[in-house]
């Protein structure tokens, strides 16, 4: 499996409500949209992650994919 290319970069994102809108944050860059809807959002926050790697090199976009996901525990207060 070679490095990735823009063709076929996957990467991560959440979708969160927030009021009356949802959020979608992608976790690979520091890319955020929102929309009415969980669908639209997620439409969105994927044209700004395809604005934001254009010009990016396989190397910078390799590097972004490194992602570790971590469950942590909180006290509530």
């Amino acid at each position: 499996m070679g490095t990735p290319t823009k063709q076929d970069l996957a990467v991560d994102v959440i979708v969160l409500r927030d009021g009356d809108q949802f959020t979608a944050q992608c976790l690979n860059f520091d890319v955020a949209s929102f929309g009415p809807t969980p669908e639209a959002a997620l439409a969105m926050v994927r044209e700004a992650v395809e604005l934001h790697i254009d010009g990016m090199t396989d190397a910078e976009l390799a590097a972004a994919r490194t992602l570790s996901h971590h469950t942590v525990r909180v006290d509530r207060a």
